[in-house]
């Protein structure tokens, strides 16, 4: 088996970023733009004659009150993520990942 070279590996990665930017825009923006409308309150939910078509956002209101609070935990700490390592052969390469992010 002959070793992989650098051109090898970034052709690797650039179809890996490739494919995960296909799935993106294929399968998820269109949930995405759903998500966001109805976050917004925007539905396409129909409504019955003589009844409300009033939209509450509570569900919005209350993440958008809590996001300040979970971004200020999650960005106070030096390392927000730490990789564990299985073995003692992978103690290295996580800290090695933990110091990266």
């Amino acid at each position: 088996m002959e070793p992989i070279t650098e051109v090898d590996i970034q052709e690797i990665v650039r179809d890996a970023i490739q494919d995960a930017v296909d799935f993106l825009e294929q399968d998820i923006s269109i949930e995405r733009l759903k998500a966001a409308r109805y976050m917004a309150g925007e539905t396409d939910i129909g409504h019955e004659e003589g009844r409300s078509k009033v939209v509450a956002t509570k569900v919005r209101d209350v993440v958008r009150g809590v996001k300040p609070s979970i971004m200020r935990v999650l960005m106070s700490t030096s390392k927000p993520v730490e990789y564990m390592p299985k073995s003692q052969e992978d103690i290295p390469l996580a800290e090695q990942i933990t110091s990266y992010v």
